[in-house]
Order: C-alpha cells, then sequence, then structure tokens
C-alpha cells in the first residue's frame, strides 16, 4: 500500500503508464514512460540497457511517499520481431 503523508494513494491519483511507438517494422521507434519502487531502480536500468532501451530521466513527484516511487521516461529504436 503507498501512502504520502500517512495517507493511502489509490490508482485515483494517476499511477499509470504509457508506451508510444511509431516507425515500420523494418525501423520502429517507442516512448513512454512508468513508476516503479525505489528498490527496483538499479534492476530496471539494467534490464533496459540490455535490451538497447535509453533512459532518459528517472524523478519522483512526492516527497514522504511509502515505499518510494519513482517515474522513469525512456525511448529506443529498432526492428521488430516476430516470434
Amino acid at each position: 500500500m503507498l501512502k504520502e503523508h500517512e495517507v493511502t494513494v489509490s490508482t485515483f491519483f494517476g499511477f499509470n503508464i504509457w508506451a508510444a511507438f511509431q516507425g515500420t517494422a523494418d525501423h520502429a521507434a517507442v516512448a513512454g514512460d512508468f513508476t516503479m519502487l525505489e528498490n527496483e531502480v538499479a534492476d530496471v536500468f539494467k534490464a533496459l540497457a540490455e535490451n538497447g532501451i535509453e533512459v532518459v530521466a528517472v524523478h519522483n513527484h512526492m516527497v514522504h511517499e511509502q515505499p518510494g516511487i519513482f517515474f522513469l521516461h525512456y525511448w529506443g529504436r529498432g526492428v521488430m520481431q516476430n516470434n
């Protein structure tokens, strides 16, 4: 449960993710953002870097939330793969 100043924070406050894609299967690009817990930051950075996704920004919007929440913005480009 996420709390800010001892008050429960719900999805009503706008925690969501998004991704925007453009291009073709031969040349595609993606940009977006998502939230993560502060103890997930290092693992997420590593996973994105290993897969060619660039981290554009990491920041927080709140000051006293528990657990700590960080927002990550990213972008990448490449070839779409059919599995």
